[in-house]
């Protein structure tokens, strides 16, 4: 199956923070990949499809990025009759007793997608120092 994705995404175990507009309510939750699109988050309460978060990124210095919950286009093209190409390329699923949902990011200022492309890029970075440290064992 040919990737769709616009930006590749990274596997990753970032701790992260979800806060909703217009209210104190706050989730913990583990960002499972992460890409300059978006990113699949892993909490243990569901987010209704569409709502819009605030997603704190916490990996050296906190970052706030605004985001959106999604779902794949299969669930869509399933749900309300929408043509799949439309649709986002991202899923929602349960795992154990937690969640996980795609976000995508929404409106980034320059500066948080600066941070963005750095915390990807330093991720990419020990990835790759640790794959080499498995080859030399």
């Amino acid at each position: 199956m040919k990737e769709r994705r616009k930006h590749t995404r990274v596997p990753v175990k970032i701790p992260a923070g979800i806060y909703f507009k217009g209210n104190y309510h706050y989730l913990d939750a583990e960002i499972l990949d992460l890409s300059e699109s978006g990113a699949f988050l892993q909490c243990s309460t569901p987010l209704e499809l569409g709502k819009e978060i605030m997603l704190e990124i916490r990996f050296g210095e906190s970052r706030i990025l605004a985001g959106q919950v999604v779902q794949d286009s299969k669930q869509l093209t399933n749900s309300f009759g929408k043509d799949p190409k439309q649709a986002s390329v991202v899923r929602w699923n349960k795992m154990g007793s937690d969640v996980g949902f795609g976000v995508e990011f929404m409106n980034l200022a320059p500066e948080k997608l600066t941070f963005l492309r750095t915390v990807i890029q330093h991720l990419v970075v020990m990835r790759k120092l640790q794959d080499g440290r498995k080859k030399k064992s």
